[in-house]
């Protein structure tokens, strides 16, 4: 699986706005780093930040950098931005550098395209890149229902920036048809391959640990206990059980990854690809009456040498007190006021766009606001920093 690298995304920006003398909008830079990864992905097969899009009224938006520009996402990466990046109090559409460019998070290749980007778009406004971006697959899909309404965002499909249309456009993305297949079997290999990280190997195992004692159990249904099992976790000890993070969806917190790995397990097959998931599930659908949705079952036995016996005891207590709810009733539990999904709703005015049935949304919910003593504090911040040692990422 695809993972972002906001460090990559930090410095990307840095770049940008040291180019422009220090201070740079940024729906420009957004822009920029869009057509960066956008060339990458073409030309050798990723994108540079891993960053997931959507198509929006201005154009493709690399959404969890946007964040880092407006939220800082998490604590411990607007600790990193805030080392390099700085906001402009007196114009909120502006970002500033405030630290050296760190190049060692970049390849080459990274370099080259970046310096390639700005070398061919550099010189235009934000307005004349939001123009040009419409000109784009990726955005065209989604053109009818963005003209209809401008506050929709859509997923954006990382297929699209292959598209030969693409050619026409610019000198920069005329890449041969051979090049650009070959490109694309190279993202397809990483979009599913079969190396997770430790995080995803957890979060799968306590699925099939559900999924071995809970009859019929629904997509959505898992993966909102196992949000359950880590909230639970960082209230009691103030670390959570597999260290995945949860956005604010409509009918819930929702951890993204799992949610698109299982729900479109079927694309693999059309790509004649092998998916990772079907290592830890499979999947069944069902479409009778109000038992309508996709179950998941285990595809081998539970794996606990990751898991420690308190691990073990939050997962047997989430399923004893929440396994008989039902979906709609979990949804309901987990978004009732007071609760971080709640605030995390309120805070970002979320609900308007989900009464309007736009039903995801890019925001984290935050498990530190949880950290309510400084023994859960210390507990968290010297688990995190274990786990991104094993986790081979720092």
């Amino acid at each position: 699986m695809i993972q972002f690298n906001y460090r990559k995304a930090i410095q990307i920006l840095n770049l940008l706005a040291r180019k422009e003398g220090g201070v740079m909008n940024k729906m420009k830079a957004l822009k920029l780093l869009w057509l960066a990864d956008r060339l990458h992905a073409r030309m050798y097969g990723r994108t540079i930040t891993g960053d997931c899009y959507k198509a929006m009224h201005n154009g493709p938006v690399a959404s969890a950098t946007r964040d880092i520009l407006e939220y800082g996402i998490t604590k411990s990466i607007k600790t990193e931005a805030t080392t390099y990046l700085k906001s402009i109090e007196e114009d909120r559409y502006l970002f500033g550098s405030v630290g050296e460019v760190n190049y060692k998070v970049f390849s080459k290749t990274d370099i080259d395209c970046l310096d390639m980007v700005m070398e061919t778009f550099g010189d235009q406004e934000e307005f004349q890149l939001s123009k040009l971006s419409h000109s784009f697959p990726e955005w065209k899909r989604w053109e009818r229902e963005l003209l209809e309404d401008s506050g929709r965002a859509f997923d954006i499909r990382h297929e699209d920036f292959f598209d030969s249309k693409t050619t026409g456009i610019n000198k920069l993305f005329n890449q041969s048809p051979e090049q650009l297949q070959q490109s694309l079997e190279a993202f397809s290999g990483q979009l599913y391959k079969e190396k997770f990280d430790l995080a995803e190997d957890k979060a799968f195992n306590v699925l099939i640990y559900y999924a071995e004692r809970l009859n019929a159990l629904y997509l959505n249904k898992a993966l909102l206990l196992l949000y359950i099992a880590d909230e639970t976790a960082v209230k009691q000890s103030g670390v959570p059980v597999t260290w995945m993070t949860y956005k604010a969806w409509r009918f819930g917190p929702i951890q993204e990854a799992l949610y698109k790995q299982i729900r479109h397990a079927g694309d693999c097959k059309k790509l004649g690809l092998k998916n990772s998931q079907n290592d830890y599930v499979f999947t069944l659908t069902t479409d009778s009456g109000a038992h309508k949705g996709i179950i998941i079952k285990p595809k081998k036995s539970f794996d606990d040498s990751q898991f420690s016996d308190y691990d073990i005891d939050i997962l047997d207590a989430t399923i004893e007190k929440f396994g008989l709810f039902t979906t709609e009733q979990l949804s309901d539990q987990l978004r009732q006021d007071g609760t971080l999904w709640h605030k995390v709703v309120k805070e970002h005015h979320l609900q308007k766009q989900f009464d309007q049935k736009n039903n995801r949304s890019d925001y984290i919910i935050e498990f530190t606001d949880l950290l309510d003593t400084d023994f859960k504090k210390s507990a968290y911040e010297v688990a995190y920093q274990s786990y991104l040692m094993q986790a081979n990422l720092i």
